[in-house]
């Protein structure tokens, strides 16, 4: 996917306002109805688009499995499916990608 800056920030920005949107309308917000009431949005850092990176999957050849403890205690069951390397601000980084194992019953 090919865009310019302003059309990434625009998409940043339409979809903050649609998380911002979705706490405070949606039964399945994460905040209580009294503080729905007067919730006026996340605060977010501007956009910057120097870090919006377009990386390339290195899969593994072996996937292993692991379990992750959710934020509600429970235990999800996961591949270790590959990593994305990337150097951002002259610094190297790693990102690991995880996939629902397909006996995972959540």
């Amino acid at each position: 996917m090919d865009m310019d800056d302003s059309e990434y920030i625009r998409q940043i920005e339409e979809e903050r306002l649609e998380k911002d949107h979705f706490f405070k309308f949606s039964w399945q917000s994460p905040l209580p109805p009294h503080e729905k009431e007067r919730f006026e949005g996340l605060n977010y850092f501007s956009v910057d688009p120097s870090f919006r990176l377009v990386l390339e999957l290195q899969e593994y050849a072996t996937k292993e499995a692991i379990e992750i403890q959710d934020s509600s205690n429970g235990i999800g069951h996961y591949l270790r499916w590959g990593k994305l390397s990337f150097q951002l601000n002259g610094r190297p980084g790693e990102l690991h990608v995880y996939k629902a194992h397909p006996s995972d019953p959540s």
